[in-house]
């Protein structure tokens, strides 16, 4: 145990509640459930926060020395659906349509720009286009 003179301790003694509190708060770190929730409470909802820190185990978050790792944080939001960082869209090729990355090269190389995205044929699109063009039917498809 650390030695204090006499002043300090004297000092500590006639400290109020509430700069006791401070001097507290300033010396011992939040707990790692209380700064996970914090850090949840920047990105989510308040309903959801709750709801989150029911299911979280907050250990799972602590760094080396048992501080809170922003990082292993990060990492696991996307669970959450939480925009940190861009919006998380999985297993939808991130906005691209057919061709963006043909369009974009062909720019770059050739300096052709083509900024109209392709239209996506549907089933039965070649047909029903031979059928209008020869037997002159315009037929209007949902």
């Amino acid at each position: 145990m650390v030695e204090l003179s006499a002043d300090v301790e004297q000092q500590l003694r006639d400290l109020s509640q509430s700069e006791w509190s401070v001097l507290e708060a300033r010396l011992r770190p939040p707990d790692l459930p209380e700064q996970v929730r914090s850090y949840l409470a920047q990105h989510l909802a308040e309903d959801q926060v709750d709801t989150a820190m029911g299911i979280i185990d907050s250990s799972k978050f602590a760094g080396e020395q048992g501080q809170f790792d922003e990082q292993k944080m990060q990492q696991h939001m996307g669970f959450f659906d939480a925009r940190i960082g861009g919006q998380r869209n999985w297993g939808q090729g991130h906005g691209q349509q057919p061709g963006d990355d043909a369009r974009s090269a062909l720019e770059k190389r050739h300096g052709v720009k083509n900024p109209a995205p392709l239209p996506i044929n549907r089933p039965g699109d070649g047909a029903r286009a031979a059928l209008e063009k020869r037997h002159h039917v315009n037929r209007q498809h949902a």
